[in-house]
């Protein structure tokens, strides 16, 4: 089963890839979408149910920090529910996008995502994007319970990046650098990153071979200073 999964994901990359706006407003083609801030690393953007929301677009700023924040939208999270939900933003002190979702009873915050992008679509789940406080384009999507919220766990994070290697990388058959060795990438090699679980990565290489690739701590970069694969960085503090 994992290598149908990862095959598919391989011919997703090699394909075509639509725009990173038009994947959003392709997979959800019904909601209303909002932009609520421009930051260094994008536009903040919000979808919604439309019918079942009211826009806030409250705007506040810290007179000490000058951190925006906007109450966004009231919205239900499912359609047959009468619970009212607020979605807020937040931009961090350092440019750290995040999202909240309170419910209206209560005053802390039921979901905490850092994220460029959050989709409401009043299914009874939340999905994020964007590259802020992660590695890189992460999606993720978020079940609402009795008890909150909890991440839906997939088998892999999709990353399906285009980029260049920064040194010589040796990619192996197994995770964790482990297995057999499958292809040295040369340094300034092109090469498509596919897929990301904990700190290993699946590459495809020039030629077309695939393998994984373990990045450790000291080998990833930040928004500053590039690490050992171009794109695939910290981007936070």
């Amino acid at each position: 089963m994992k290598r149908i999964i990862i095959a598919l994901l391989i011919s997703t990359v090699v394909s075509a890839t639509p725009s990173y706006s038009n994947e959003i407003s392709d997979s959800f083609s019904d909601l209303r979408m909002i932009s609520l801030d421009n930051t260094d690393v994008g536009p903040i953007r919000l979808y919604f149910k439309n019918d079942l929301s009211t826009v806030l677009n409250e705007k506040e700023k810290d007179e000490g920090s000058h951190i925006l924040t906007i109450r966004a939208i009231n919205t239900k999270l499912i359609n047959s529910s009468k619970d009212i939900y607020l979605i807020k933003y937040d931009e961090g002190p350092s440019v750290d996008p995040t999202f909240e979702v309170f419910s209206r009873s209560e005053n802390r915050p039921l979901l905490t995502v850092n994220a460029t992008t959050l989709i409401v679509p009043g299914n009874g789940y939340i999905y994020s994007a964007g590259h802020t406080n992660n590695m890189f384009d992460q999606r993720r999507k978020y079940k609402i319970t009795k008890d909150g919220f909890r991440e839906v766990r997939q088998p892999y994070y999709y990353v399906g990046k285009e980029t260049v290697a920064n040194k010589n990388i040796n990619l192996f058959s197994s995770r964790n650098g482990k297995g057999e060795l499958v292809a040295t990438v040369p340094k300034g090699g092109k090469i498509v990153v596919l897929i990301n679980i904990d700190n290993d990565y699946l590459v495809k290489t020039p030629f077309g071979l695939v393998g994984w690739l373990n990045l450790k701590e000291e080998e990833i970069g930040n928004r500053s200073e590039e690490g050992i694969l171009s794109g695939i960085y910290y981007n936070g503090d």
